[in-house]
């Protein structure tokens, strides 16, 4: 903020940027607010200070705060060379304001000087003021006799405010309930049959901050008994943050591991039977979100399950506003096969010198290895797969993979160091302990095990499908 001893020079033509002086002859000008976007606050201090004298009532005629409504109206007073204006009214909290010093300023002794100073700023805060987002019903559209008028806002309102700032005609009995910028009106018994009503909310209404309606909004719907069942328009993978349900599939095999599934009605249905009527099974952990009236958002807890087959089902028990249930059950089978399963591309080995030995994946007779190939007693597996893994689901495919010393048997190697490669999608692990030494003639046999089942998932949501075993024999 600029300081009392800065100055503003008037120019032809003289926007204030920061706290810029120029100098045209002597006259300098400093104004409160001094930088574009300042904050004021109570007691509000509007002034222009001259460091030669002026004609006064002329240079009062040239003063103008303004807002997007128009001109504010002011009182004026000087103090020696220094112009005070306050407000007649209470400023808007949140609106921004502008102040104009635009002319000739006449000097008591000396030439006039053409100016052009244009200084915005705010009261309050700078904080943007609340807005309708949408309504529903929109504009003139038809509803039950049940259906609540929903308008949504950019934040949440006062609620005392609100009831004393909105209208309903005709003159209609209704409850107000909140939840956030949700303002849902209900009648506290029924809409009129086959009745017009129009609704309109002052811009005197404020936030929870104190902060005014952005403008006066109006609004209109038509009542009618309604005598059909409400319909399923459409279901449909989707990510939710709040916003309309944007479609990101053409049907649920199109999910992906933590998306949501849109439920879309052609009219508003009942919130209650609704969420008696929805169900996921097998069962899923998640959240039944209402996004307005005719629109609902199902949000698993952790994620679909590739192998699993799902069965969405909406029963009859849901009804729309005016209580006509769904006609028959809706269910709909899937499998989220846009999940895919993690596959092991390869398996190598390493002992002291390469180069290192391939695993077959689909033989189950052991790799034979000789001592030599250890370098104390240590060998390292590789794994490569074809999905990258995230560090933070790195842990639970490490703890799938297991080495047991099976025969003749004794202690298993133990894991001295993990690795991983490639961005994530190959794993090494290095073991010590293996014992070279023949019993009856045979080799000492390991199994390396790498488990499948979801405690290999990624952060795709997908993992091993298949147990996979392989085996080192290893003899002196």
């Amino acid at each position: 903020m600029c300081r009392s001893n800065k100055w503003l020079i008037p120019t032809l033509i003289l926007c204030v940027v920061g706290c810029r002086l120029i100098d045209l002859g002597g006259l300098f000008i400093q104004t409160v607010p001094s930088v574009p976007g300042e904050i004021l606050t109570d007691p509000v201090s509007i002034s222009l200070s001259f460091s030669r004298a002026v004609v006064e009532e002329e240079v009062e005629d040239l003063v103008v705060i303004s807002n997007f409504a128009g001109v504010v109206s002011v009182d004026s007073s000087w103090d020696e060379n220094t112009l005070t204006l306050i407000p007649v009214e209470e400023l808007l909290q949140g609106t921004r304001y502008y102040l104009e010093l635009k002319g000739l300023v006449p000097l008591q002794a000396g030439p006039n000087i053409q100016t052009n100073i244009l200084v915005s700023f705010y009261y309050g805060t700078d904080q943007a003021k609340p807005y309708l987002v949408s309504s529903d019903p929109v504009q003139g559209e038809t509803i039950g006799v049940l259906t609540p008028l929903m308008l949504t806002f950019s934040q949440s309102l006062d609620p005392l405010s609100f009831r004393e700032n909105f209208s309903l005609l005709p003159s209609t009995s209704f409850e107000i309930t909140w939840s956030a910028g949700l303002a849902a009106i209900s009648p506290e018994e029924k809409w009129e049959n086959l009745t017009h009503y129009t609704w309109s909310l002052d811009s005197k209404t404020e936030s929870s901050t104190e902060l005014p309606l952005a403008k006066t909004y109006r609004g209109s719907f038509l009542v009618q008994e309604d005598t059909l069942p409400p319909l399923i328009d459409c279901v449909f993978p989707t990510t939710y943050t709040g916003a309309e349900p944007v479609p990101l599939g053409t049907s649920l095999p199109d999910i992906l591991y933590s998306e949501a599934i849109a439920v879309i009605f052609n009219e508003a249905v009942n919130e209650e039977s609704m969420r008696s009527a929805f169900e996921i099974a097998p069962a899923l952990s998640g959240t039944l979100i209402r996004h307005d009236n005719r629109s609902f958002v199902f949000q698993p807890e952790q994620g679909w399950d590739f192998l699993e087959d799902y069965t969405l089902s909406i029963s009859t028990a849901l009804t729309d506003m005016s209580g006509n249930p769904l006609q028959a059950d809706y269910i709909e089978f899937f499998q989220p096969t846009a999940i895919p399963a993690v596959t092991i591309i390869e398996v190598s080995g390493q002992g002291a010198a390469p180069p290192p030995v391939v695993f077959g994946l689909a033989d189950l007779s052991p790799q034979a290895i000789d001592v030599d190939e250890l370098q104390n007693f240590r060998y390292t597996f590789s794994i490569l797969f074809d999905q990258v893994y995230a560090d933070s689901f790195r842990a639970s495919v490490e703890d799938a993979v297991g080495l047991e010393y099976i025969m003749p048997g004794g202690t298993a190697p133990i894991l001295v160091r993990r690795t991983w490669w490639g961005g994530g999608n190959q794993l090494s692990l290095e073991y010590e302990g293996f014992d070279p030494g023949l019993v009856a003639g045979q080799p000492s046999i390991y199994r390396l095990t790498i488990s499948a089942g979801p405690g290999s998932r990624n952060q795709n949501g997908g993992y091993l499908a298949e147990d996979l075993s392989l085996y080192l024999g290893c003899a002196p």
